[in-house]
């Protein structure tokens, strides 16, 4: 019984050496042992590790340079640019024409002057004017009265009462029919009523033979 035994455990011996001899490759065949089957993954995943790190430095190297690289537009041109835009404004514009000017005005001839230098005319010669009378001029609404000799004096026609015209002037009173007022020939005060206020002073100039308004 021992040798039975014994014989068992050596076969087991060689049965294990043969399984530790078979894992070493020989020749062309590779037996799918656990350590081999490990060996391949490990190589495999170097591999890979390494071709992925190859990979992304060659997309590193692809990718367009940064737009802070790009050079930038030569101001220059724009400047160039912007000035053609003036000149082009410039010709835009409507040139000014010289017949918007204002014609010059022509001077006429001046009026001839009368003997007394102001330029008016005579209301009347004092010939016309009698003493202690006067003359009504309706044109002018001036009345000329002379109260005294070498004296005289103006008033407007216009009767203070309801504003009829006078109509006559004798004996030192200057009348107004319309209602029967009367006043004086020196400072046409009111010599009768209805009136109640003086006629109003017309102021007049006399030079030579010729009154003239004042």
């Amino acid at each position: 019984m021992d040798q039975t035994v014994t014989s068992a455990r050596k076969t087991e011996t060689t049965t294990a050496t043969e399984s530790e001899t078979a894992v070493v490759p020989t020749g062309g065949h590779h037996a799918a042992c656990p350590r081999c089957v490990i060996g391949r993954r490990t190589a495999l995943m170097g591999m890979g590790a390494v071709g992925l790190a190859g990979f992304l430095t060659a997309c590193g190297d692809d990718e367009p340079a940064d737009s802070a690289d790009t050079p930038a537009p030569d101001a220059g041109e724009d400047d160039d640019g912007g000035n053609d835009d003036a000149g082009n404004g410039d010709t835009d514009r409507p040139e000014e024409t010289e017949g918007t000017a204002e014609p010059e005005e022509t001077a006429g001839p001046e009026p001839e002057q009368s003997p007394t230098g102001d330029g008016g005319e005579a209301l009347a010669a004092v010939d016309d004017v009698p003493v202690g009378g006067g003359v009504i001029l309706n044109g002018p609404g001036v009345v000329i009265t002379q109260p005294s000799d070498g004296e005289f004096a103006a008033f407007s026609t216009v009767c203070t009462h309801q504003g009829c015209a006078v109509s006559e002037v004798a004996d030192g009173l200057i009348t107004c029919h319309c209602h029967g007022s009367q006043f004086s020939v020196a400072d046409g005060s009111v010599e009768r009523g209805p009136a109640e206020q003086a006629l109003e002073s017309v102021p007049i100039v006399v030079e030579g033979d010729r009154i003239l308004p004042g």
